[in-house]
Parts: structure tokens; sequence; C-alpha cells
């Protein structure tokens, strides 16, 4: 079974409420380095589903994905710092995390990205900035794998 078979047999398991088989695929998975299944335990901790709910684990496992390159993890860790969940609260940290999914084309990176420039959030107020990341062009809206 390939990977993308394997991803897609635990978010089947999701579907169905199947939550300890996805688990198992995820983990197993993410143990391996692939962002998709560290993502999808990441947000398995965001919501308690199948597992305890912890934002502690779900950063830990955004910060894993993150690091292995996925922009979607990028922004959701860098909204989990913006408002403290599971992490210390740092627009800071924010910013450059959400910032730096934006410059890798991420379609609702851009538009977060956009919003704190609006409110100067971890960065100096700009509505010209916060305008053209509003209108920013995406490479890629929607997640690979979730």
């Amino acid at each position: 079974m390939t990977a993308d078979e394997e991803l897609s047999k635990g978010c089947r398991f999701i579907e169905e409420g199947k939550f300890d088989e996805a688990k198992k695929i995820f983990l197993k998975m993410a143990r391996k380095s692939i962002p998709e299944a560290q993502f999808n335990l990441a947000l398995m901790y965001q919501d308690g589903k199948g597992v305890p709910r912890s934002m502690k684990k779900a950063a830990k496992w955004y910060t894993k994905a993150a690091d292995n390159g996925m922009d979607e993890a990028l922004l959701n860790l860098g909204c989990m710092y913006l408002l403290g969940n599971g992490v210390p609260t740092s627009e800071k940290k924010a910013f450059d995390l959400v910032q730096k999914a934006a410059d890798n084309g991420y379609g609702k990176a851009q538009i977060q990205l956009g919003v704190m420039y609006e409110f100067g959030s971890g960065t100096v107020q700009s509505y010209e900035k916060a305008f053209g990341w509003y209108n920013a062009r995406p490479s890629r809206t929607y997640p690979r794998h979730t």
C-alpha cells in the first residue's frame, strides 16, 4: 500500500468514526516523518477525536509537520501561537510562521497575514500590506491531505 493510500485509509477511518484505527495509521506514518500524517494527528489532538484533547500534543505534531514543509501546519501552528493555545502566546512567532506559509503561496495563510497586517498583530500595522495580502494570488488554497 502506498503512503497516499494509507493516508486515505486513515482519513476514511476518521469519517467513519473509527478513531483508534486512524490513529494507528497516522502514528505509524508520522514516526516516518510523513507530514500529512503528522498534521492529521495534530487535528485529532486539537479536536479530541479518538484521543484526549491536548493542545500541547496538537502543537507538537503541527510543529513536526511544519518542520517537514507543510504549509497548513505552519498556519495552524501560527494561529496557536497567536492565541496561546498549547504554546506560549507570541504574536511575533505567529507572524513568522504565517508569513512563511503565505510566502509559499498558501491562500489561507495569505488571508491570515492580511489580517495580521491590518491589525498589527506581530508586526507593524500596514493597511497597504494587508490589502496586498488580501489580494495575493495563491498558488494553493486547499490542504493536500486531511
